[in-house]
């Protein structure tokens, strides 16, 4: 049974407001999943519910279905990096990653050899 929150939720991603409003942020992100880069199937993720009708880019994020079924059910995790940490990170993140590697494949490669995740597929 849907909680109040849940139905108003549901209501607002059917108005023409919050089709306006996902258009305009899947082509400020390029979109395309910002964890896998995949280019199809793309939703938006609210990082919040708090900011409905009036979200702002760094309240939603794009992901892909399987992303985003990830992030639901606790698999994927995502990180909000201040701008200070997001300038180190892009310093060093040629050393995790490269053009081919995608992050999440990267995160799914230590998962399986380090913690021994052998439900993680590659995705790819």
């Amino acid at each position: 049974m849907q909680t109040e929150r849940q139905k108003e939720y549901n209501e607002y991603l059917r108005t023409a407001d919050w089709k306006s409003r996902k258009e305009k942020f899947k082509k400020l992100w390029g979109n395309k999943c910002v964890m896998c880069g995949e280019e199809k199937g793309i939703s938006m993720h609210h990082l919040n519910y708090d900011c409905l009708g009036k979200e702002k880019m760094q309240d939603i994020m794009p992901l892909c279905k399987k992303c985003h079924f990830d992030v639901h059910k606790n698999r994927l995790k995502i990180w909000i990096f201040t701008e200070e940490e997001n300038k180190a990170f892009k310093k060093i993140k040629h050393i995790i990653t490269d053009e081919q590697t995608s992050y999440l494949t990267f995160i799914r490669k230590i998962a399986k050899e380090y913690i021994g995740k052998k439900d993680l597929d590659d995705g790819e």
